[in-house]
């Protein structure tokens, strides 16, 4: 892609915002030897030109750019905070500077209309991702009798393109396949996540979520980090939670911060024996510090001893680590669990998988990995192997998968419980997308998080892109 750049960037000065951009996007695909897919992959396209993208709260920016200047590499920074569709909006904007305006290092606030470089940049990133001659085609399926395309119908080309309503329907303006005087007032007035419901359109959140983890630069980080240490402590608070466990936050901390400095020394293993709360905390931090030095790939055995460490302080802490002697349900649940006794035989099953999916887990995209764990942390729902520790055990080989592939661990948040069991509840009837979303989701702000420390000066180190 080097000699592209040079020719793109040689070539950017001599031409409107729409003529780059259909050249970048005509020479982009020419160079890839494919033909484009809709919607594009922006974030795809940011690494094929040598750009490393961070997202951090930017406040009242949507973006900003470091350029590719001595031995550095190019970095574009993100708002984190902005929908996936304005996300991969900005994306696009940084991509003309990177082309046009590389130089200097710049910064895109959320309302730039009268700043020109910043107005050449949003048309071209919105003539990128809706190129005006695809753009038209599929508009011309929406068409009514007279040859316009209403609001009800520019959702769809939301879809397809991936981009903001407002965009879409100012494209639509644009190129004059509106009835109507497009107005700040309508867009006040469209209620657009209800007519999304109404008309039954899917989401693409899976898909852009995808995108952006697919080329995302993570930077891994000591285990005594600051960063990772809080991320620990999120983790076991929140998945204890989850479970119904009676701990707030500063508690787990503490428990987390003791058990760290003393080992088993600490005074939570032994003078809170009658307290479940606190000793399946303790339990849990155990699983977990043991799981970060996990060099093998998961099986049923181990799978017993994780679930055995889980309750390793807790009474009766022998009969942990154990196959359930009798059938049960899971509260909420539409399905009922694997007889106790086909467990063995399920679990067999499920290492066979693990070891198939493992075998090819260099080879797959950070994306398809998730995916993958999503999967078999709902086989391991479905068999429910254990008398308590379930869920808790479900997680963590969710974990181990990425764990394998070198990313960090993820947590479900206690206030997202509902959302998690509802996916869950989706994924039995054989649904799994809800599940994969929101895992990605939790995938993606783990690594943000844990970025979060790294300074852009540290994103244009070439070691990294």
């Amino acid at each position: 892609m080097n000699e592209l750049l040079t020719s793109l960037r040689a070539f950017s000065h001599r031409c409107s915002a729409g003529e780059l951009a259909n050249n970048v996007f005509k020479q982009y695909f020419r160079e890839l030897d494919q033909g484009p897919e809709f919607p594009i992959d922006i974030f795809k396209m940011l690494r094929d030109f040598n750009i490393n993208y961070i997202f951090q709260d930017l406040q009242d920016l949507e973006g900003i750019y470091s350029p590719d200047i001595e031995d550095s590499v190019a970095v574009v920074g993100i708002n984190k905070n902005r929908r996936y569709e304005r996300q991969r909006f900005t994306a696009a904007h940084e991509l003309c500077h990177h082309l046009r305006d590389y130089q200097l290092p710049s910064v895109s606030p959320i309302d730039s209309k009268n700043d020109q470089i910043e107005v050449y940049a949003n048309n071209f990133a919105a003539e990128l991702l809706m190129p005006r001659r695809y753009f038209l085609q599929f508009a011309r399926h929406y068409q009514d009798d007279k040859g316009f395309v209403s609001p009800d119908s520019a959702l769809y080309l939301c879809n397809i393109f991936g981009t903001s309503f407002e965009s879409v329907m100012w494209n639509l303006h644009k190129h004059r396949l509106l009835n109507f005087k497009l107005t700040k007032e309508f867009f006040s007035d469209f209620k657009v996540n209800e007519k999304i419901k109404e008309l039954k359109l899917d989401s693409l959140e899976n898909s852009f979520l995808k995108n952006i983890i697919d080329s995302y630069t993570y930077i891994s980080r000591s285990d005594n980090s600051p960063s990772w240490l809080r991320l620990k402590n999120e983790l076991i608070y929140n998945d204890g939670k989850i479970e119904g466990l009676n701990i707030d936050k500063q508690l787990a901390a503490e428990i987390c911060t003791d058990i760290r400095l003393f080992g088993t020394k600490s005074s939570y293993f032994k003078a809170y024996h009658d307290n479940p709360a606190i000793v399946e905390t303790a339990g849990q931090y155990m699983a977990y510090d043991k799981l970060m030095k996990e060099n093998s790939h998961p099986d049923r055995y181990a799978l017993k001893d994780y679930n055995k460490l889980l309750f390793s302080f807790a009474p009766h802490s022998e009969l942990a680590g154990e196959y359930r002697k009798g059938n049960n349900a899971i509260s909420g649940a539409i399905i009922q669990t694997t007889n106790y006794w086909e467990i063995e035989k399920e679990m067999f099953e499920l290492e066979q998988d693990i070891k198939w999916y493992c075998n090819d887990i260099d080879s797959i995209s950070f994306s398809n990995l998730i995916e993958t764990a999503t999967i078999l942390h709902h086989r391991l729902t479905r068999i429910h192997p254990f008398e308590d520790g379930n869920g808790r055990t479900c997680r963590l080989l969710y974990n181990w998968v990425l764990k394998i592939k070198g990313l960090p661990p993820v947590y479900i948040e206690a206030t997202d419980k509902k959302r998690y069991l509802e996916a869950l509840t989706q994924a039995d009837q054989d649904n799994l997308n809800p599940l994969m979303t929101l895992f990605m989701e939790r995938t993606l702000h783990t690594l943000m998080f844990l970025n979060s420390e790294c300074t852009l000066e540290t994103y244009t180190l070439k070691d990294y892109i």
